[in-house]
C-alpha cells in the first residue's frame, strides 16, 4: 500500500482485431460489486471510441471520498453504537472453532490453501428454493443453515459462527460507485439436535435479517471492540465462511472461474456457491496446512447428502439426519480410506538390521564422543550380548531389565536383548532402589543388564550381567569367530505378536511402609513397533547424509522404534549422554559436532534450547526436523520455535 501502484492495467494484442485487457488491483481499491460498474464503464468508453462519439456515462452523485467522510462522521457522532451493542450481545462467549484436521494447526497461519469445485444437481436447487419458500426464507438462508449444521456435526459443536460478506451499499447513490464497500458479518447459529431443520431455518432467517440491519459496523472495528485474544494461527471471530453469488457470466465461464487456483486461503474453510444455469456450482477453499483434498471431497459429499435429506424430510430431528446416504457411502469410504498398504509382518527388526549391516558394514551406525561403532561392529558386539543373555538362562520372551543410562553400550545391550528374543524393560539407575526393585519384581525380570555395579539387595536372586564386561568379552570372542570363519549369530525368530518391551503406564505410589510401588506395566508387541516404523518411513523418509538423535527418556513409549528407525535405513544415530542432555551448551555442541539433522526431545528441553540460543538456526544449520513429545507442548514454545527456526519443521 505504501509503494503502490494499487492499479495496474495491461493491454495485449492477440490478433489485429482482438485484444486482451488484464487488470490487477488491490482489494482496497474495489470489491466484487465494483467489477460490474468498471466493466459497464469500460464497455461504454470503448463503444464510444469505436463510434467516434462521446461516451454516455451518467455523472456520479457522490465520490468514494464522500462515503469515507460520511462513515467517519457517523462513527464520531456515535451512530455505530447501536450496531456495536447488537454484535457484542450476539457474539458473547464465542470460542474458536476447531475442525478435525489432517494435521496439527501451525503456530502461525501461512494462508497456504487448496480448492475443490463441485456441481450440485439442478433439481436439488429447485427443491431447496421450494423449502425456503415454505419457510419464508431465501436460498441463501437455506444453504447457510445447512452449511452451519454440517460444520457443527463435523466439529461436534452446537454453537457455530459462520462469516459471510455483504455489499454494504445501503443507498442508491452508492450502487454505481467503484470502491471497497464490502463488509464481513459473523453469523452465529445455535444448533439444537432435538429440533428440526425447518425450525433451525426459521431461527436462521430471524438472525440473518436482524444481522443485516446492523451490517454498517465495519468488521475491523468489531474485532477491535470485542478485544478478541490475538491468535496468529487462525482468523479472528470466525474460522469458516459461506457466500452465495448469482452468475453474471455464461455457464461455462462460471465453472471455469471456480476452477481458477489461487493457492491461498484466509480461512480454515470457506464455501462459495454460485447460482448457475446448470444448478448450484460450489467451490471449497481450505487451508492446506490443516486439510487434505480427500477430506474436502468427503465434506462436499456430506454437504450434498445433507441437502438431499432436508428437502425430503425437513421435519426430522437433527439428530436423526443421516451423515452420509447409503448410495454414496461405499464409494466415499473407498476414496477416503485410501489403498490398503501391504506390510511384511513376518519381517523382524533383527532381520532388517542384519540386512542393513551387510549392505553398509563399514558405515557409521552410532556416533558418540566416547567412541563410535560401524554397522559391522554394532552387529557383532550385540551378537555377543545376545549369547551372554542366553547363557545366563534367559529363555525366548524372557524379561531383561536394562539398568543403564543413555550410551553406546546401552544401545548395544538393547539390540542384544532383541537378538536373544528377550523383552526389554528399561530401569533408570537414577531412581530410588525401592522403586527399581519393585519395577523388576512387577515385570518378573529374569536377567539384569547393567552399566554399573548395583546394590546387593537389588538383584533379588536375578542374574546380573555388566555391560562393559560383556562388550569386552564380545569383542574378544568376535575376533576368535572371525578367525574360525563364523558369525556367532543366534538363530532366534520372534513373531509380530510377541512382546517387544514393557513400560509403566503411569507414575508411582507410596505404600504405608515408605517403599515405592510402581504402577501397572503396558506390554507392547512387535507388530506395534513395526507399524510405527513403517509409518515413519512412509511419512518422513530419510535422505542420504542425515543423522538422527534422541534425547528423550529411553523408557518412554516409542523409544524402540525411534532408536532403530534411522539405523534400519542406514542412517547413523548420534548418542548424547544424560549429562549432555542436562547441559544445553554441551548438547548444542554435540549436535553441531555430529551434524544432526533430526532430533526427538521433550518440550521442556526444547524450551530451554530456544531460550538459551536465539541464534540456534546458525548454530545448528543441519537440524531441520524436530519432534517434541513426552509432555504438553505449550503454544509459547511453538511460537518461539517458529521465530527462531523459520526453516525447520516441528512435529
Amino acid at each position: 500500500l505504501e509503494r503502490g501502484p494499487l492499479l495496474r492495467v495491461l493491454a495485449i494484442r492477440t490478433a489485429p482485431d482482438r485484444h486482451l485487457l488484464a487488470v490487477c488491483l488491490h482489494h482496497i481499491v474495489a470489491d466484487g460489486w465494483s467489477m460490474g460498474s468498471r466493466f459497464r464503464a469500460r464497455l461504454a468508453l470503448s463503444t464510444a471510441r469505436c463510434l467516434g462519439a462521446a461516451p454516455d456515462l451518467d455523472p456520479l452523485p457522490v465520490q468514494y471520498a464522500d462515503f469515507a467522510a460520511w462513515q467517519r462522521r457517523v462513527a464520531r457522532e456515535g451512530g455505530l453504537d447501536g450496531h456495536l451493542s447488537f454484535w457484542r450481545e450476539a457474539l458473547a462467549g464465542i470460542t474458536p472453532l476447531d475442525l478435525p484436521g489432517d494435521r496439527p494447526r501451525p503456530a502461525v497461519q501461512s494462508y497456504r490453501g487448496g480448492h475443490l469445485t463441485f456441481l450440485l444437481p439442478p433439481g436439488l436447487k429447485d427443491e431447496l428454493v421450494r423449502l425456503g419458500r415454505e419457510e419464508e426464507s431465501t436460498l441463501f438462508m437455506t444453504l447457510l443453515t445447512a452449511f452451519a449444521l454440517e460444520i457443527g456435526r463435523w466439529a461436534d459443536r452446537n454453537d457455530v459462527v459462520v462469516g459471510t460478506f455483504v455489499a454494504n451499499r445501503p443507498r442508491v447513490e452508492l450502487e454505481g460507485l467503484v470502491g471497497m464497500f464490502l463488509n464481513t458479518l459473523p453469523l452465529r447459529l445455535r444448533l439444537d439436535e432435538e429440533g428440526t431443520f425447518a425450525e433451525l431455518l426459521r431461527r436462521t432467517r430471524e438472525h440473518v435479517l436482524t444481522a443485516f440491519e446492523h451490517q454498517e459496523l465495519p468488521f475491523e472495528r468489531l474485532v477491535e471492540q470485542l478485544a478478541v485474544p490475538r491468535d496468529l494461527s487462525r482468523n479472528p471471530v470466525f474460522q469458516v465462511a459461506f457466500q452465495l453469488n448469482t452468475a453474471q457470466q455464461g455457464d461455462d465461464d462460471v465453472l471455469q472461474s471456480l476452477e481458477e487456483r489461487r493457492g491461498t486461503s484466509t480461512m480454515d474453510l470457506s464455501l462459495m456457491l454460485v447460482d448457475s444455469p446448470r444448478g448450484l456450482a460450489g467451490q471449497l477453499e481450505f487451508s492446506s496446512d490443516l486439510f487434505n483434498p480427500e477430506t474436502m471431497e468427503g465434506f462436499a459429499h456430506r454437504f450434498e447428502a445433507l441437502l438431499r435429506t432436508v428437502v425430503e424430510a425437513p421435519d426430522l430431528p437433527l439428530r436423526a439426519l443421516p451423515r452420509v446416504p447409503e448410495d454414496v457411502r461405499d464409494s466415499l469410504d473407498e476414496r477416503l480410506t485410501g489403498p490398503t498398504l501391504e506390510r511384511d509382518w513376518d519381517a523382524t527388526l533383527v532381520g532388517m538390521f542384519r540386512a542393513q549391516a551387510l549392505r553398509t558394514p563399514d558405515a557409521p551406525a552410532l556416533l558418540a564422543d566416547e567412541g563410535s561403532l560401524t554397522f559391522r561392529e554394532l552387529d557383532r558386539q550385540s551378537d555377543g550380548v545376545a549369547r551372554a543373555l542366553v547363557d545366563a538362562g534367559m529363555a525366548s520372551g524372557g524379561i531383561v531389565a536394562l539398568h543403564a543410562q543413555r550410551s553406546v553400550a546401552a544401545l548395544v545391550g538393547l539390540l542384544g536383548i532383541v537378538k536373544a528374543g528377550g523383552t526389554w524393560l528399561r530401569v533408570d539407575p537414577e531412581q530410588p532402589p525401592a522403586r527399581r526393585r519393585n519395577l523388576m519384581h512387577t515385570a518378573d525380570a529374569c536377567v539384569i543388564l547393567s552399566d554399573r555395579a548395583i546394590p546387593d539387595d537389588l538383584p533379588d536372586g536375578r542374574a546380573v550381567l555388566l555391560l562393559e564386561a560383556l562388550l569386552q568379552g564380545a569383542r574378544l570372542q568376535d575376533l576368535r569367530l572371525q578367525d574360525d570363519g563364523e558369525t556367532g549369530a543366534l538363530d532366534v525368530i520372534v513373531g509380530p505378536d510377541e512382546l517387544a518391551y514393557l513400560i509403566p503406564t503411569s507414575g508411582s505410589t507410596e505404600d504405608p511402609s515408605g517403599s515405592t510401588e510402581t504402577s501397572e506395566l503396558a506390554a507392547v508387541p512387535w507388530r506395534q513397533v513395526l507399524n510405527r516404523l513403517y509409518w515413519m518411513w512412509d511419512a518422513h523418509p530419510f535422505a542420504t547424509g542425515e543423522v538422527s538423535c534422541q534425547t528423550t527418556d529411553p523408557g518412554v513409549a516409542g523409544t524402540l522404534g525411534e532408536a532403530f528407525g534411522s539405523l534400519l535405513r542406514g542412517i547413523p544415530m548420534a548418542v548424547v549422554s544424560d549429562a549432555a542432555v542436562r547441559d544445553p551448551f554441551a548438547l548444542v555442541a554435540a549436535l553441531a559436532r555430529h551434524r544432526v539433522s533430526r532430533i526427538r526431545l521433550s518440550p521442556t528441553l526444547l524450551g530451554v534450547l530456544l531460550e538459551s540460543f536465539p541464534d540456534l538456526a546458525r548454530r545448528l544449520p543441519d537440524l531441520t526436523f524436530w519432534v517434541s513429545s513426552g509432555e504438553p507442548l505449550h503454544r509459547d514454545v511453538v511460537d518461539r520455535f517458529t521465530r527462531t527456526l523459520p526453516e525447520a519443521r516441528l512435529f
